[in-house]
């Protein structure tokens, strides 16, 4: 999930889709979001199914939303504070 349409591929994706970029996901941590309000995009369906449940971080608890607002679209070091922030509580 990104800042993407569901139209536009990332690049080395290869046409993967969701499925194939997720199966790629690995980390003591996943921070997630999707550009706009959730319902309007797939992040429902994603977090919802069964890769995304048989992922070890999301397993462990270690699966968090962020805000696409200050993670994407936060600029210089006002932004860089806030996601600085936002780890502080989310891996406290």
């Amino acid at each position: 999930m990104g800042a993407q349409g569901d139209g536009q591929k990332r690049a080395g994706s290869r046409g993967r889709g969701v499925a194939g970029e997720l199966s790629q996901a690995a980390g003591d941590w996943i921070f997630y979001s999707s550009y706009g309000k959730p319902d309007t995009t797939a992040e429902v369906a994603v977090v919802n199914g069964n890769l995304w449940k048989a992922l070890p971080a999301v397993k462990d608890g270690h699966g968090a939303r962020v805000d696409d607002e200050v993670w994407f679209l936060g600029l210089g070091p006002l932004g860089a504070m806030d996601v600085q922030s936002d780890l502080e509580q989310l891996l406290s």
